[in-house]
């Protein structure tokens, strides 16, 4: 569901354990050219696509993550997206939480990229 300023509402569930993700907030960048890299996340950025701290519709802290794509066409050659390598043990439960925010017109894209997993490799 969503909330009067268009943010979805998430259930709240008591988390317990370590953070596995540093720089989970995307409080930590520096600007590199057009864009902008967040302390420990890879950046992986195609076609007229960026990738910018946000200072305006932070969720909490005093920035987030945005992606947009600048081209007029909008293809599939636009990707930007970021992401970190964390080691997890086998047979271990992990919650994963994330807010997002979209303009309403790829909400499903959003979510399964960042819920993207992949084996290890090595």
């Amino acid at each position: 569901s969503l909330d009067g300023d268009g943010y979805s509402e998430l259930q709240s569930r008591p988390l317990t354990g370590t953070e596995l993700v540093s720089n989970a907030g995307f409080e930590t960048y520096a600007t590199v050219g057009a864009n902008q890299v967040f302390t420990s996340w890879t950046n992986v950025i195609a076609g007229t696509a960026n990738i910018h701290a946000d200072t305006t519709n932070e969720h909490g802290g005093s920035a987030c993550l945005k992606l947009t794509t600048t081209g007029a066409t909008g293809g599939s050659t636009d990707a930007a997206y970021v992401y970190q390598d964390i080691a997890v043990t086998g047979s271990t439960e992990y919650t994963l939480t994330f807010w997002a925010r979209g303009d309403g017109t790829h909400v499903t894209r959003t979510a399964r990229s960042i819920t993207s997993l992949r084996p290890p490799t090595g």
